[in-house]
């Protein structure tokens, strides 16, 4: 049991497997990847899916894999929040390109989604946070719960920065591999629209 609060980025790789790509496995729904065990070549190409517009709701209506991603690509997933025995993952309408919002936390007016059905949010009281796991849009507070501090926050944090900065790089040699022509390209658009620094909030 891991006492260490932790922020795991995640994708939610709960869509339809494209008609013309039998090759790729069929996933379970829900299925949320955590982005430091992804290294299979069937896990970045669904997340290549998804970056380049194919729709997880219609697939008949979906993208051809050959067109351009757009200037700013969404993934749906963000971080998944674990302590001990608790997780709290990201819900309905949650990116892994706003994950950067949790570092908001350390501003007077932070602003942070995660998501809605449930409705997970943070409370700050007294320089302590607390993730609860539902009642976000009624000012609720609807357990479980996590407890943390700022301390804890920000090694949580980098851990978190860390592990999606890996993922870029794995990630960058695969599209090399799979997309010579365009594979540069589409890694630098990743990194652009995932990789954050510390001192960056995400705006999206």
């Amino acid at each position: 049991m891991n006492d260490r609060l932790l922020l795991i980025p995640a994708v939610e790789l709960s869509m339809h497997r494209p008609p013309d790509r039998p090759d790729l496995p069929t996933l379970p729904w829900p299925h949320l990847l955590e982005l430091d065990s992804a290294k299979h070549d069937s896990e970045f190409e669904y997340i290549l899916l998804l970056m380049l517009g194919i729709n997880n709701e219609e697939p008949e209506e979906t993208t051809h894999p050959d067109d351009q991603a757009s200037e700013f690509p969404s993934l749906p997933g963000g971080l998944i929040a674990r302590r001990n025995d608790v997780e709290i993952i990201p819900s309905c309408c949650c990116g892994l390109e706003e994950w950067g919002q949790w570092r908001s936390l350390f501003q007077e007016s932070p602003m942070l989604w995660l998501g809605h059905d449930p409705a997970p949010h943070v409370e700050q009281k007294d320089g302590k946070f607390t993730l609860w796991a539902d009642g976000g849009l009624d000012d609720a507070r609807i357990e479980p719960r996590i407890d943390f501090n700022r301390e804890e926050l920000t090694e949580a944090l980098e851990d978190a920065e860390r592990a999606i900065s890996e993922f870029s790089g794995r990630f960058r040699k695969y599209l090399q591999r799979v997309r010579p022509v365009d594979g540069e390209a589409l890694a630098a658009l990743f990194e652009t629209a995932f990789v954050i620094t510390p001192s960056t909030i995400s705006s999206r």
